[in-house]
């Protein structure tokens, strides 16, 4: 698998090295008002562009078909751009932590790690329900509909989000004597799950895929 990742690494340089720059640079930026977490969301779309990228990469190379003559398992194939995916999103958090730290110093003022870790780990829920989507998708309707499936992918992130937001608040309201920790750990055990259902999912497009029952 390491193989591979380096593979699409190298195969997305250039493009996620300035991605990567912008986010750092709006992410450090003194932006206040409505957009003061628009650096924060543009560091963790890297999360998802990533291994989106190197999809349509792959499909326009044939790559599948190559790699079909190399000794690798279809589901380690697929497996690596998630875990793709989970390295974009450590670059995400190390971005907005970084662009906390810059603002902080050119400011004067002491980093506000409270806020900045608690809007990171929304928007890390929110980049893994994305990428649990995106990615089935991408291997269902491939690189060319790409547009189409991003936005549906992101209208249905935000109201994925905007429901866990309101049934976390109302678990909290209702049932007040459920500790914090309880919580998080049914939050993390729903994730995973809908994690290994995507994978599921990406696993058996990608092979219908890669035998030609879709077209690209």
């Amino acid at each position: 698998m390491k193989s591979l990742i380096l593979k699409d690494l190298y195969v997305a340089d250039k493009q996620m090295r300035l991605l990567i720059i912008l986010a750092l640079v709006f992410c450090a930026a003194p932006i206040e008002g409505s957009f003061s977490g628009l650096g924060n969301t543009y560091a963790m779309m890297v999360a998802l562009m990533l291994p989106m990228t190197t999809i349509t990469y792959d499909e326009r190379c044939r790559w599948d078909k190559y790699a079909a003559m190399l000794p690798y398992k279809p589901a380690t194939i697929v497996w690596s751009k998630y875990v793709l995916s989970f390295l974009g999103t450590l670059t995400g958090v190390v971005i907005i932590l970084a662009g906390t730290a810059i603002r902080a110093a050119v400011s004067g003022a002491a980093p506000v790690w409270e806020e900045a870790l608690t809007t990171t780990a929304m928007l890390l829920v929110m980049m893994v329900f994305l990428t649990d989507l995106g990615l089935p998708l991408c291997y269902r309707f491939g690189s060319e509909k790409g547009r189409i499936v991003m936005f549906v992918a992101l209208v249905a992130a935000i109201g994925a989000g905007v429901g866990l937001t309101v049934a976390l608040s109302s678990a909290i309201f209702v049932f007040p004597s459920v500790p914090p920790w309880m919580l998080v750990l049914g939050l993390v055990a729903l994730v995973v799950g809908l994690t290994f259902l995507s994978v599921r999912l990406s696993l058996r497009f990608y092979l219908k895929r890669r035998n030609g029952e879709y077209n690209s």
